[in-house]
């Protein structure tokens, strides 16, 4: 079967345990599938509200009286072996059955207070107890545990687990996803085409919410338990992101089963803009299908492409920020001679995924969002952007990242200097037309290309910088064709820091640099000579794909060490076993925020104020001087966290 449609159904009864497969399903409108995370196995680790009375007529399971996050719970990112514990569920007689991996069992009946005792202090035998009691099952009042209030459905796109097995070099299993829809037949990553959208499996209608960021869950293989791939890091070097799958909800009941047809109907009808809740990543790092209105040949070697983002009301880039763009090229776009046609056959249906930053060099009053793209010898992203991309298309991109921004109040009113080489003139243009460039006292450009053939978007610096007042702006050519210097007003050489020294208020200014590896290593080379401030230097390095392996090395020093959580005023003891600091700030009952658990998405980054720490993982985006990624960092001294 060929065309889009639902290959298999999944229910996970107790959440964090295996899934029960359907072949068919009801959909109530709100609902998830029915019992779906309808239970869970409290860790003991936070305070839980639990209803304390059993009406006549109830189950004998204690009830959450609302939604609870997942580290209320037992779960795979701190039981590892969760998957080895099989599971029976009769949903109609509400008898749950668990074996564990040792073969011991434990059979409950659900309307038995005796009987849910019994599994209660079983439970507490092979789950450890936590600072606020001991591991007992609960049951979801009139909803599912789902990961976040509103996610009751989840659909993983079986295509993009195998684009995802590829660039990890082994066959994952889907259920690592532990989806509800497991789709086929789209293309990969199609998915992120569908947020805003409503879509028809069978007989229901859903709407997409938003993508699914994915944990250290997903590197656990639900068949042997074994950590075995770290898919947050193959995700996030691989295709620039850790997003796989999407959340729905259900707005028109009806049946679904295996092998119903899946089709896209239109836009969301029922939700204004994007539904956000507190626990998912904000919209702006949602990896998201953007169409190209427009596009402009900027020089030789440069394109600009202008972008509607249909996440633009939510998050406008500030100037100096970045987007990422996330494609897939085939194999050998880079000029590279295929083989055979076998070869390229297989370069075709099997495109290497390949993602890179670009600065949103405008922000147009219509909504559009412009990137100017270079393209390089060696770039296959530039170089598939300027051969393949028109008009009409469709990019996925992520953002706006970056603190690289020209704030609109400083706090000291100084000079402002922009300096530039190549495509590195894009923040310029941005941060230019920015409130805080008009408020300066003065304002500097400096920007250094090739030839005039390559210079990008100058004429646009040269209206801006003659509209502001008590402002200068100068070019360079280093290798200019004839008559290229006279017909710019161009200097010949490269940015001449000295002079610029001689000329302009350079060692009182903030000076903002940007350009290739080469640029600004000359340019903090020549700022040191001149003795000018670090603190008054700005610049922003890119993250940059890498290899999609990463080692977890052990712990340097085995403790114990002090750990202090200021802000939460918890002391507790590190050793070794102990995992990361994360895990030891939940294990002494404080609730810190995290999400992928993998050093990828910085959502537990916190400000050390006192000792040393070291990192476990080979980060791909490594935290500033002085912070912490907790989820992957262990103290090598007495620590203070502010947190």
């Amino acid at each position: 079967m060929s065309a889009a449609h639902l290959a298999s159904i999944a229910r996970y009864p107790i959440k964090g345990f295996g899934p029960q497969m359907l072949s068919f399903a009801e959909l109530r409108r709100g609902f998830g599938l029915e019992h779906d995370r309808r239970f869970a196995v409290t860790n003991g680790q936070t305070r839980v509200d639990l209803d304390a009375s059993f009406p006549p007529g109830e189950r004998a399971v204690r009830s959450a009286p609302r939604w609870m996050p997942c580290g209320n719970f037992v779960r795979l990112t701190q039981n590892q072996d969760l998957p080895l514990y099989a599971f029976e569920f009769d949903d109609e007689q509400l008898l749950l059955s668990i074996r564990a991996p040792k073969g011991d069992r434990v059979s409950v009946d659900l309307n038995d207070p005796e009987s849910v005792a019994r599994g209660n202090a079983t439970l507490t035998a092979w789950f450890p107890q936590g600072p606020h009691g001991s591991p007992g099952l609960v049951e979801a009042s009139s909803f599912g545990f789902w990961d976040h209030q509103d996610a009751t459905i989840s659909l993983i796109n079986l295509e993009t687990v195998r684009a995802l097995s590829r660039a990890a070099g082994t066959e994952l299993d889907p259920l690592r996803f532990r989806g509800n829809f497991f789709l086929d037949g789209l293309p990969a990553w199609a998915e992120l085409g569908l947020l805003g959208r409503r879509i028809r499996i069978g007989d229901a209608e859903l709407e997409i919410l938003r993508p699914i960021d994915r944990c250290k869950a997903t590197s656990i293989n639900p068949s042997t338990s074994e950590a075995d791939v770290h898919v947050p890091l193959v995700l996030a070097r691989s295709f620039g992101h850790v997003f796989c799958g999407v959340y729905a909800r259900v707005v028109r009941p009806g049946r679904v089963a295996r092998n119903a047809p899946f089709v896209e109907i239109g836009a969301a009808s029922e939700t204004a803009g994007h539904p956000l809740v507190d626990t998912a990543p904000p919209p702006h790092e949602w990896p998201r299908a953007a169409r190209v209105e427009a596009r402009e040949e900027e020089s030789a070697t440069v394109v600009s492409f202008w972008f509607r983002d249909p996440l633009r009301p939510l998050r406008v880039p500030q100037p100096g920020q970045h987007v990422r763009i996330h494609t897939a090229v085939p194999r050998g776009a880079d000029g590279a001679a295929q083989a055979d046609g076998a070869a390229q056959a297989n370069a075709v249906a099997h495109p290497a995924p390949v993602w890179r930053c670009y600065t949103v060099s405008e922000v147009g009053d219509d909504g559009l969002v412009r990137i100017s793209v270079k393209r390089e010898d060696e770039g296959v992203l530039s170089s598939h952007l300027h051969r393949s991309v028109q008009k009409g298309d469709s990019l996925v991109l992520s953002g706006p990242f970056g603190d690289f921004t020209l704030p609109d109040e400083a706090p000291e009113r100084r000079p402002l200097v922009f300096l530039s080489a190549g495509i590195g003139i894009t923040p310029t243009i941005a941060m230019l037309r920015g409130r805080g460039a008009a408020k300066a006292p003065s304002v500097h450009v400096a920007h250094g290309a090739r030839c005039d053939a390559e210079l990008a978007l100058w004429d646009e610096v040269r209206d801006v910088v003659s509209e502001l007042e008590n402002a200068t702006a100068e070019l360079y050519f280093s290798r200019p064709a004839e008559g290229d210097l006279a017909r710019r007003g161009a200097r010949h050489g490269r940015i001449d820091f000295e002079h610029l020294a001689a000329t302009i208020p350079l060692r009182e200014a903030d000076i903002y640099l940007c350009g290739p590896d080469s640029f600004l290593r000359d340019a903090k080379m020549a700022f040191a000579k001149l003795d000018i401030a670090p603190e008054r230097i700005h610049y922003e390095v890119f993250v940059s794909p890498r290899s999609a392996s990463a080692a977890s090395p052990k712990a340097p020093s085995p403790g114990p060490y002090r750990v202090r959580f200021l802000r939460s005023k918890v002391e507790a003891t590190w050793h070794e076993g102990a995992g990361s600091l994360l895990e030891l700030g939940e294990a002494s009952g404080i609730a810190l925020a995290s999400s992928c658990r993998s050093g990828v998405c910085q959502t537990c980054r916190h400000r050390v104020s006192g000792g040393t720490v070291a990192h476990l993982l080979d980060l791909l985006a490594p935290p500033n001087e002085g912070t912490a990624l907790l989820c992957c960092a262990v103290p090598t001294s007495d620590i203070t966290i502010d947190g």
